[in-house]
């Protein structure tokens, strides 16, 4: 569809031909610029684009224009990127956060009832150590049996 709109575009720009035009020139001296086998002279390449409708100016003018409004879109398209790019690393950054909320709230208990169970063991080992020394120097010291310590 887009290529019948072009064709379209195209046919409407072209000059209608002539018929009466015939294959040869009425003028000896004259190349001829109908005859399509005949190459084009440099002449007719500025000839064959058409006149000018715009000035040069106003030509460049209009380049700067799709320049600018290119690089505006560019840069629009970047920015849009940006704030892609930075939503994503956001979310990165709230996801670590909370894994880390998870990480503690998960773990903190859990070492320090380790740290409880391990200081409970090392009390009763001390206690039991002190129990039995004391048996021994009771036993070694002392003259008197004594059935329940």
């Amino acid at each position: 569809m887009l290529q019948r709109k072009l064709l379209a575009a195209f046919r409407a720009k072209l000059p209608p031909r002539s018929e009466k035009s015939g294959p040869l020139s009425s003028h000896p001296g004259k190349i001829n610029t109908t005859n399509p086998a005949a190459p084009p002279t440099p002449a007719q390449w500025n000839a064959s684009a058409g006149p000018m409708t715009t000035p040069y100016g106003a030509q460049i003018d209009h380049y700067i224009r799709d320049l600018e409004a290119h690089f505006k879109n560019s840069s629009e398209a970047m920015l849009d990127a940006r704030k892609a790019i930075e939503g994503i690393l956001t979310e990165q950054a709230k996801a670590r956060q909370e894994h880390c909320r998870e990480y503690v709230l998960t773990f903190v208990p859990l070492v320090f009832t380790l740290i409880l169970f391990l200081r409970e063991q090392i009390n009763r080992s001390c206690a039991e150590q002190t129990h039995l020394f004391l048996k021994e120097h009771a036993d070694k010291c002392s003259s008197l049996k004594r059935v329940v310590l």
